[in-house]
Parts: C-alpha cells; structure tokens; sequence
C-alpha cells in the first residue's frame, strides 16, 4: 500500500562556506546512529481496510515538534550533517550555516512531543560556495507507529523484559517489547506497527513456560485518543477462536 502524502514543503536555506565548523549551536559531527528510524518490515494490513491514511496524516501534522535533517555528502571528502530545527506554531522554515560546498543526499524525520518520528521524506540538494541553496521536502506518512497496550486476564506472570513477536492479519511480522507492569500487574507491551493495524495477535511466554498467542484488535485512533495509556483489551487466546466456511449458491441454479 503506497505510504500517504503529507503535503507540506520544507523550505530551508543553506549557505554554504569553506570552512567546516557549523554555527553556534548546530552540529557538524560525522553521523553515527544519532536516529534510529526502526522500520521492522514494510508490510501492511490488508484486512478491514476502516483506517484512512490520509486522515491519520491531517491529524499528526499538528503534533510534529521537531526536524531532523540528515545530510550525506555524494562528493568531495564525504561530509555528514545532522541539523535540527525546532517546528513553532507551524512554521517549518529555517536557516543551516557552514556546509562544506557539495552534493548532498538529505533524509528529514518529523518527530512528535516523544521523540516518535510520524513523517519522513528524502531529497538531494547541491550547495555552492557563497550562495543559498533552496531544499523543498514532501514529508510523508512513517511506516510505522508507536502502539502500546496490555492485554487483561493474561494467563500467569510475565518477565518485564524481551522482545517479542506480533503477526498481524496480512502475515506481516513485527516485535514488541515489554514495558513493565501496571497498578493491576497486568503486562504492558510496546510495538511499532503500521498506522493502518486493526488486528494481529502477540505470542507470549509466562514465568512457567506456557506460551499464548493472543488477539490484538484495535486501531491507531484508540491509541491517539487513548490519553497517554495503554490501549487495554481482555485476553482472547487465537487457539480458541473459531472459523466460518462460506459456501455461496445460486437459488437460479437450485434443481427443481
């Protein structure tokens, strides 16, 4: 499924200079792994189909706090940025000083208040000596977002630990963490699964060894409007869930 547009231009000016030190409070170290941007399998859901991306889209653009801008030096001695700019009241222009002149490919991360990327966007930009160069970016829809959630009437006791697995309905594969444990003792998991998730499950292991693969059936406005908690759900265990074979014919066809 083609990720959603989130259209909105970037417009930043760089002036590019000789020297290699970056202005006063920006950066010009090497990049390492200051971002991580986890993209654990670019699947989707395909069942339900209930969650319009594009309104997914209209209601975190509100929210972004932060960008982040990647650059990666294409020639000379290979140069690397990370630049920062700060989003007030919805103003998304800025200005980055002391880059080395060159070509550069130049990946843009919109975080949210929790530090969650919810957009991202690529392009490329040339920078010349003594002039201002203009980079305009489509920031688009992340892959995937940040669910949290506890499941209630979970068999047993559970290590507040490890990774595990969440299979959602299109076989997708992805993996969730355990955050810890509520007032209840009930576990709580977190996960970065696609914004379009309706419904998967969550296999588990408890203290005893007995492992649960349980049923997780909810959407990324239960968790937005959720308040800051978990989305909560009672424990279903997908070995006891039935099926339905459907049979279809034609009364035409019916022999008389």
């Amino acid at each position: 499924m083609k990720k959603q547009m989130f259209v909105m231009m970037v417009a930043i000016a760089l002036v590019a200079l000789f020297s290699t030190a970056a202005s006063a409070g920006i950066a010009d170290t090497a990049r390492g792994d200051e971002i991580s941007v986890a993209r654990i399998l670019d699947g989707v859901v395909t069942k339900g189909g209930g969650i319009n991306l594009d309104s997914v889209a209209q209601t975190l653009k509100q929210d972004i706090v932060e960008l982040g801008f990647d650059f990666y030096q294409t020639s000379g001695d290979g140069y690397n940025y990370y630049f920062t700019l700060p989003v007030i009241d919805g103003q998304y222009k800025g200005e980055f000083t002391g880059i080395v002149p060159g070509n550069y490919e130049v990946n843009v991360y919109a975080f949210d208040d929790n530090s969650n990327v919810i957009f991202d966007g690529h392009t490329s930009v040339s920078v010349s000596a003594g002039k201002t160069s203009v980079l305009e970016v489509w920031l688009e829809l992340a892959d995937l977002y940040n669910y949290q959630f506890a499941i209630d009437g979970l068999p047993g006791e559970y290590w507040d630990w490890g990774p595990l697995n969440v299979t959602v309905d299109n076989g997708g594969e992805y993996t969730a963490y355990y955050l810890g444990l509520d007032a209840q003792g009930r576990p709580i998991f977190s996960a970065l699964l696609p914004f379009d998730f309706e419904r998967g499950y969550i296999t588990v292991q408890n203290t005893d060894g007995k492992w649960y693969s349980a049923l997780l059936q909810f959407d990324f406005y239960a968790m937005y409007y959720g308040g800051g908690e978990p989305v909560y759900q009672p424990f279903i265990n997908m070995a006891d869930l039935g099926s339905v074979e459907v049979t279809i014919r034609f009364a035409c066809d019916k022999p008389e």
